[in-house]
């Protein structure tokens, strides 16, 4: 222990003092600092009803002037350190003493013993050591600058607690903003929820999750507030397409009179949209529509024409969304569709009657599209006999439909009925003539049969029929197009049923009747012009034979007049 022990022990507690001193003087100006910045960021946000980016940029502004504040006034304090010297200097002055104190601090010094009168040193020394009794140590230590940080921090402090009694919910919404939370300052209409369809989203944070709705069908949006304050005007609903930028704006109004619910519908959705609610002083952060596509399905038919009218299994596959086309009478037509969405189901009608597509596999192919595939023999589509109507409407698995069924119409293609012809080379015969009737017979596809109709008229008005085939398709044959060949028609054989045969002034019509071939459905017939043969004696036939010489040299001689121009006017 040396004669100074006192006043090092006093010098140490004034460096304790005065370091507690200037700590709380920094500590002071940086909350006065924070709280001057807060209640800046508080005004500002709850004026301007700040984004969260515009939020953001505010705190890093605050944090900047914070810091700028913390450097200028708070850290000289921190940064501080005095030695037993510069505190002895302080007392000193403060008591308006001569240096004494540094002094004996020097003199105390090993080395001091060179500096020259040892004599000299131990005075200095001892009169130190008398006057560290006497001294108020106190008096080193300055507090006026951190008595009016405590001010201004009282000041700061009451505004913060008057904001915090006046309007709590106010506060409390500021530092959740602080924080970028996403709720916004009390307002007089509180808007407690909304839904979209049937969706119900949090009005303080909308954005959380897209919702789902449908292309090109009607969304109804719904916006509950609270009962202590019904607005009486209506709101809206802004709406911003996110691949356009189309503004439309839809009107809120209450469902009722006096009802706290609000209603408004965006007739037709055809793309994203951010949408945002207004209603009185309420209103929400951006919450975002997501509109899904409807399934792009394309539908292909396959037609397969009969056997008769194809070669084997013919199967023709039309181009892809031709649905109106014809077809072969009998023909059966397939369907098949592909989707870029799975679909739940697909479904054919045909007047009142439904049938389902079948799903060709659960993955899609190489295109990335589901297939389906339909046909059934015992539809109206299964064979083709008269112009059907059709339509194919989809369901995919989020429940979305086409918003106009694929319509389709199949025709008849004209299926002509034969062509029959027949000749004879003279209308005048004999009773027991074997005129020869040359006769040909045509089809587009085939001919199933030929027949022959003989119809003898008497003189007295008596009529008799007879039927003989000509021709009949072999079973198991293919039909042929082209039928011709000549029927030897036996005059004797007729006009028999009463054992009278033919006679003078009779007469015989032949007439031919074809039927086309159409596979299991019958065919049609046509006739051809029917032949008149004149029953007539020899005399009979001399005599028509003389009048057709005649009639031939009548022809030749006004040939021959107009070539040598005989009977021309001058």
């Amino acid at each position: 222990m040396t004669r100074l022990t006192d006043l090092h022990r006093q010098l140490s507690s004034l460096r304790r003092r005065r370091r507690r001193v200037r700590w709380a003087t920094a500590w002071a100006g940086a909350v006065v600092a924070l709280l001057v910045a807060l209640a800046a960021a508080f005004a500002l946000d709850w004026v301007f009803e700040m984004t969260r980016p515009q939020r953001g940029l505010l705190l890093v502004l605050c944090a900047a002037g914070l810091f700028w504040a913390v450097r200028r006034y708070s850290w000289p304090y921190l940064g501080q350190r005095e030695s037993e010297r510069q505190l002895a200097i302080l007392v000193e002055r403060a008591h308006q003493i001569d240096s004494d104190l540094v002094a004996a601090l020097d003199f105390e010094q090993p080395e001091a013993k060179r500096w020259g009168s040892v004599e000299l040193e131990e005075a200095v020394i001892d009169q130190a050591s008398r006057l560290t009794g006497r001294l108020d140590i106190g008096r080193g230590v300055s507090t006026e600058t951190l008595r009016g940080r405590l001010r201004f921090l009282a000041m700061a402090a009451a505004v913060w607690l008057a904001a915090v009694i006046i309007a709590p919910g106010h506060v409390a919404v500021f530092f959740n903003r602080v924080m970028l939370g996403v709720r916004h300052y009390p307002t007089r209409t509180t808007i407690e929820l909304i839904k979209v369809g049937e969706v119900e989203i949090d009005p303080e944070r909308p954005g959380l999750k897209p919702v789902r709705v449908f292309f090109g069908e009607p969304v109804k949006f719904q916006v509950y507030c609270a009962p202590r304050h019904v607005p009486t005007e209506a709101g809206r609903v802004e709406l911003i397409g996110r691949r356009s930028g189309l503004r439309t704006t839809l009107l809120l109004e209450p469902r009722d009179e006096g009802s706290r619910v609000f209603e408004a519908q965006w007739a037709r959705p055809a793309e994203d949209a951010a949408f945002q609610v207004f209603l009185d002083d309420a209103w929400t952060d951006p919450g975002l529509l997501s509109v899904a596509a409807p399934p792009v399905v394309e539908l292909r038919a396959e037609v397969i024409p009969p056997l008769y009218a194809g070669k084997g299994d013919d199967r023709l596959r039309l181009p892809p969304g031709l649905l109106q086309f014809s077809v072969v009478e009998g023909s059966q037509v397939a369907l098949e569709l592909t989707s870029d969405h799975r679909l739940e189901s697909a479904e054919l009608t045909v007047g009142d009657r439904r049938w389902p597509f079948r799903e060709l596999s659960d993955r899609p192919d190489e295109q990335g599209r589901f297939c389906y595939r339909w046909e059934d023999l015992d539809s109206p589509l299964g064979s083709v006999v008269e112009l059907t109507r059709f339509s194919v409407q989809v369901t995919d698995t989020e429940g979305q439909r086409l918003e106009r069924p694929l319509e389709g119409l199949v025709r008849i293609q004209a299926d002509q009925p034969p062509r029959v012809a027949a000749a004879a080379v003279t209308r005048f015969v004999l009773p027991t003539a074997r005129p020869q009737v040359l006769y040909r017979a045509i089809d587009d596809y085939g001919i199933a049969s030929l027949e022959a109709v003989v119809e003898v008229l008497r003189s007295s008005g008596e009529t008799e029929e007879t039927e003989k085939m000509v021709y009949q398709l072999p079973a198991d044959a293919k039909p042929e197009k082209n039928i011709e060949g000549s029927l030897p028609l036996q005059l004797d054989e007729l006009g028999g049923g009463d054992r009278r045969g033919l006679r003078k002034g009779d007469q015989v019509k032949l007439t031919l009747r074809a039927t086309d071939y159409r596979g299991r459905r019958p065919g049609k017939s046509a006739l051809c012009e029917p032949l008149v043969f004149e029953i007539t004696d020899e005399q009979g036939i001399l005599a028509n034979m003389m009048e057709a010489d005649r009639h031939s040299a009548q022809q030749l001689r006004v040939m021959i007049e107009r070539q040598l121009g005989i009977g021309e006017s001058p």
